[in-house]
């Protein structure tokens, strides 16, 4: 060992243990959640390992007047322990993201949810109700079920929303200040040649224009509508009820008023997509149904289909972003215009607009920030952040070596100056910088003007793109690059014992016997320093070993038995030994 004395032990466990806590904490608890969850704890890069699921920032919020009810940004908390919460909206338009002027005070989070032309904003022990520009407290409750807001609408002008029930669908109320009034809705058993088998499963909508509904049930890839909503009379429930626990009570007439948007089913989405694919909306006062499918190479495709009289015909076919999988529409209160957002795997969102003037893609979601690229920067930072843990442990070391050690080293008549621990470290980041600015730089020249959230996306949906092939080209050159740098480095030092680092430092690695190491030493201490470096996320066991070892020898060295000197001591001990011969 270099030295012994207990203020210099002492000191390099201290900064190994510090310095290295924040890594070892940050594993111990990725390992708890791993181990208790089953699953990678950390929320996987897009395209390598998942994608953004769930859709962006519009893809739940409130759609109410043309806007995106998405900003409830909290405010410092008040003496009282209340908390002032600002409400922001998003145009479908423009994108452009505007403050309310509206203030909401209470002690936990509020959410926004319409009802039609009537927005609540509902939290855990308050909510509240937007009339006339002013909020106005209301004793209104989440939904047993919460609904998306295609099964929001206003029945009798109160607040309704239709789901599944054990005997079909039903229609919830809410009345008195809760949710509990419940109808059964008719729907039909069988539609001329079809019948409905509702336990494979089924989804109803329901869209408010004016003082009308219009249903839509989707169903085995089948998409039906009527206008209107009919409820079962309580004794036919009741009488049919023990049919079948997922059969409806049907009578005469049931079936008038429901019509089949297209013979053909709905083909399965892709497992990329969200479950979701067939939608009702608005256009010029009109019904219109989109149907998506036909993923062609990751550009899925809607049919839009409208009712004219009792017949729906399709007029208009749009081809969705690249990497559109998740989709939501929602419609004006006047049944003028629809808005379609499209969400890619990345979190993406693209806005069109339906209107009589055709369809147009809108700048509706320019303004929100895409996620995987939010969620990049931070993994980039990790190898920054260990590099810098990494000095700060080398820094310290190297002031408690220089206070406690002799750097000397002898083999038989002939004596060098062992490489400090600082010069050392100054030489690895001057090589690590130079891989990697070469290796970037070549990249850059070859990738100017690439689309890198096309090609996550194509990764995300795994089909075939130009910018994955491209990509892929690039990686193999790159590949041959590193190979053919990495080797060229490893030659050099075997039979010279520098490195463009130790060169610029004046440093030379040897055998013990101070000889020159020779290839095979050269390659089996550069592989080990993974170890030494635990992988490039904590430098702690190379330096420990550096500053433990007589001869300052990192694991790499013990194992290739080989020693950093500077080249200028060894230069004066071949003087030296020249002049006494």
């Amino acid at each position: 060992m270099s030295s012994r004395k207990p203020v210099y032990l002492i000191g390099v466990i201290l900064l190994a243990l510090v310095m290295s806590a924040p890594q070892f904490f940050v594993c111990f608890q990725l390992g708890t959640v791993m181990y208790q969850t089953r699953s990678w704890p950390l929320p996987p890069i897009p395209g390598f390992g998942g994608s953004v699921q769930g859709g962006g920032l519009l893809s739940y919020a409130a759609f109410w007047q043309d806007h995106f009810i998405t900003g409830i940004e909290g405010q410092p908390q008040r003496p009282d322990g209340v908390y002032d919460w600002k409400v922001s909206a998003i145009d479908a338009e423009s994108g452009a993201k505007t403050d309310l002027g509206l203030t909401l005070s209470g002690h936990s989070g509020f959410h926004p949810m319409n009802f039609g032309d009537r927005l609540w904003f509902i939290g855990n022990t308050e909510s509240f109700e937007l009339v006339d520009g002013v909020l106005r407290p209301a004793t209104f409750a989440y939904p047993p079920a919460f609904p998306l807001d295609d099964q929001r609408f206003l029945l009798n002008g109160e607040a309704a929303h239709v789901s599944r029930s054990p005997t079909g669908f039903s229609v919830t109320t809410f009345h008195d200040g809760k949710w509990g009034h419940e109808s059964e809705l008719a729907v039909p058993a069988t539609l001329g040649d079809w019948t409905f088998h509702y336990q494979r499963g089924a989804w109803i909508t329901a869209l408010s224009h004016g003082d009308r509904v219009h249903v839509f049930l989707h169903t085995e890839g089948r998409l039906f509508h009527r206008e209107g909503l009919v409820f079962q009379e309580a004794d036919a429930a009741a009488t049919d009820a023990p049919v079948s626990a997922l059969r409806p009570a049907n009578f005469d007439g049931q079936t008038s008023g429901w019509s089949l948007v297209r013979e053909k089913p709905n083909t399965p989405p892709p497992q990329a997509y969200s479950h979701r694919n067939l939608f009702g909306m608005l256009y010029d006062g009109q019904p219109v149904a989109l149907i998506v499918e036909d993923n062609r190479d990751g550009y899925p495709v809607g049919y839009f289909y409208r009712l004219g009289g009792s017949t729906w015909t399709e007029f208009a076919t749009q081809t969705f972003p690249f990497g559109s999988t998740e989709f939501r529409v929602v419609s004006r209160r006047d049944g003028r215009k629809s808005y379609i957002l499209a969400t890619t795997t990345t979190g993406a969102t693209h806005v069109l607009a339906v209107e009589a003037t055709g369809i147009r893609a809108t700048n509706g979601g320019s303004s929100l920030p895409n996620p995987a690229l939010n969620r990049l920067p931070v993994y980039a930072m990790i190898p920054a952040l260990t590099l810098f843990l990494g000095i700060l442990i080398g820094l310290g070391t190297w002031c408690l070596m220089w206070r406690y050690t002799k750097p000397d080293y002898a083999f038989g008549v002939q004596t060098v100056k062992l490489a400090s621990l600082g010069r050392r470290g100054l030489a690895r980041v001057i090589d690590l910088a130079l891989i990697v600015l070469t290796t970037v730089g070549l990249g850059w020249l070859m990738m100017r003007g690439f689309d890198w959230l096309t090609w996550i996306e194509a990764l995300n949906l795994k089909v075939g793109h130009p910018t994955v092939t491209v990509a892929g080209r690039v990686a193999s050159i790159l590949a041959l690059w590193l190979a053919v740098f990495g080797l060229s480095l490893l030659v050099v030092q075997a039979r010279w014992g520098v490195t463009p680092g130790k060169w610029l430092c004046g440093l030379r690695t040897l055998r013990t016997t101070l000889k020159p190491c020779g290839f095979a030493r050269s390659l089996v201490r550069e592989v080990v320093l993974t170890v030494d470096a635990c992988h490039f996320l904590c430098w702690t066991p190379g330096i420990v070993s550096i500053a433990f070892t007589d001869c300052r020898q990192r694991l790499g060295d013990l194992v290739a038995d080989t020693l950093v000197v500077e080249a200028r001591s060894l230069r004066q001990g071949s003087t030296s030994r020249s002049t006494s011969v």
